[in-house]
C-alpha cells in the first residue's frame, strides 16, 4: 500500500504533468493562430490590383496553387492533431481525477526546482551530465561570459539534466554565485529580475523598475564568478534584452539555458548546444518500475513484457513514463491491471 506522503507526491506530480500538457496545447494553439494570421496577411499584401504580369503568371502556375493548397492542408492537419490532444487531456483529467482548484492556483506560476530528480535512470544522463560539467568548467576558465544550451522536446528530460549539472559539487566550489530560475513562455521582466536578485541576496529590497533592477543585479555580481540556469526559455529576448548587459559586470559567468526551440539556442549565441536524446528502452523500463514501485524480481519478470509494451508507447519520453508509472502505482501488481493500462492507450 502507498503511504499518504507517497500518494500526495504522486498526485502532485501527475497534476503538474497534466498542467504542462495543457500549457503545451495552449502554446500550440497560439502558434497555429499566428501562422494562419501570417498567411492571411500575406494574401492581403498580394492584392490583385498591384500584380505585375510576372506575378499573375506566378499565380496561374499550378505549382503555386499546389503550395497554397499544401499550406492550408498542413494547418488543417495541425488543428485536427490539436483537437486530439485536447481530447486526450480531458480524458487524462478524468482518469487521474485532477483537482481543478490545484490547477487554477498553479497554471500561471509554473516553476522548476534546482533539486536533483531522484528518478534519474541510466548511463545516458550520467554521461551527458559529465560532458556538460566539462563544458561549463572549460568555458568558465576561457571566457568572461557565455551561454550553453540544452534543447529537446517537452518531457524529454532537459530540466533533469540541468539539475544534475547545477548541483554538481565541483561547480558549487567553482562559482561564488549560483542561481536557478524558471522562465516559461509568459513571464514578467521585473519579477524575473527581482527573483534573481533575491536568490543572490535574500534580504535585499528590490527595485521596482527594470533600470533600478539592472543596477542592483550588476552590483550583486560585480567581480564574482557566477553560474545561472535559465530553465524553460521560450524567447531569446529574455537573454539579449533583459539579462545580458547587467551580467557583463561579473568577473566570469556561465549561463546554462534549457529550451524546446533550437532557434532560441542560436538566437542567444550559445557556444555549445546539447540536444537531449530519448531514453533507451532498457532505461525506460527501469524508470517505469521505479515509479510504479515494482521492486520484487518476481513482479518484474511477470510484468516485463506488458511493461515493455507500455514503454514502447511512451516513445522514450521520461515524463510520459513517470505519469503512467504513477497511475500503475495506484493499481495492484498483476498483469490484468497493467494490460488494461496498455490497452487504454491504443
Amino acid at each position: 500500500m502507498l503511504t499518504d506522503t507517497k500518494r500526495r507526491k504522486m498526485d502532485d506530480s501527475v497534476t503538474r504533468t497534466w498542467i504542462d500538457d495543457l500549457i503545451d496545447v495552449m502554446h500550440d494553439a497560439d502558434d497555429i493562430i499566428d501562422d494562419f494570421r501570417s498567411q492571411l496577411e500575406k494574401q492581403s499584401e498580394d492584392g490583385a490590383s498591384s500584380w505585375s504580369v510576372n506575378q499573375v503568371a506566378s499565380k496561374l502556375n499550378p505549382r503555386t496553387w499546389y503550395y497554397a493548397f499544401k499550406s492550408r492542408y498542413l494547418i488543417n492537419d495541425r488543428i485536427i492533431k490539436l483537437n486530439k490532444k485536447i481530447d486526450e487531456i480531458n480524458i487524462n483529467r478524468q482518469t487521474f481525477s485532477i483537482d481543478m482548484n490545484q490547477v487554477q492556483s498553479s497554471i500561471n506560476s509554473r516553476q522548476t526546482s534546482s533539486i536533483v530528480d531522484s528518478d534519474m535512470i541510466g548511463k545516458q544522463i550520467r554521461n551527458d551530465t559529465k560532458k556538460l560539467i566539462e563544458m561549463v568548467t572549460i568555458n568558465h576558465e576561457r571566457r568572461k561570459l557565455c551561454v550553453i544550451a540544452i534543447t529537446g522536446m517537452g518531457g524529454i528530460g532537459k530540466t533533469t539534466l540541468a539539475q544534475n549539472v547545477y548541483q554538481d559539487p565541483s561547480l558549487r566550489n567553482t562559482f561564488q554565485a549560483r542561481v536557478w530560475v524558471c522562465i516559461s513562455k509568459e513571464y514578467s521582466a521585473i519579477e524575473l529580475l527581482q527573483r534573481i536578485i533575491r536568490k543572490l541576496e535574500p534580504n535585499t529590497r528590490e527595485g521596482q523598475t527594470i533600470s533600478e533592477l539592472h543596477e542592483q543585479l550588476a552590483s550583486k555580481i560585480n567581480g564574482k564568478r557566477f553560474f545561472l540556469v535559465l530553465d524553460d526559455v521560450w524567447q531569446s529576448m529574455v537573454w539579449i534584452d533583459l539579462l545580458k548587459n547587467p551580467l557583463q559586470f561579473a568577473a566570469s559567468g556561465v549561463v546554462l539555458l534549457t529550451t524546446r526551440d533550437k532557434t532560441v539556442a542560436s538566437g542567444v549565441g550559445a557556444i555549445y548546444v546539447h540536444e537531449v536524446e530519448r531514453l533507451p528502452r532498457r532505461s525506460c523500463w527501469e524508470l517505469l518500475c521505479k515509479k510504479a514501485y515494482i521492486e520484487e524480481e518476481d513482479d518484474m519478470l511477470n510484468l516485463r513484457d506488458v511493461g515493455m509494451g507500455i514503454v514502447k508507447k511512451c516513445d522514450g519520453l521520461p515524463l510520459a513514463i513517470k505519469v503512467i508509472g504513477g497511475l500503475l502505482a495506484t493499481k495492484t501488481k498483476n498483469r490484468r491491471e497493467w494490460e488494461k493500462v496498455l490497452q487504454s492507450n491504443d
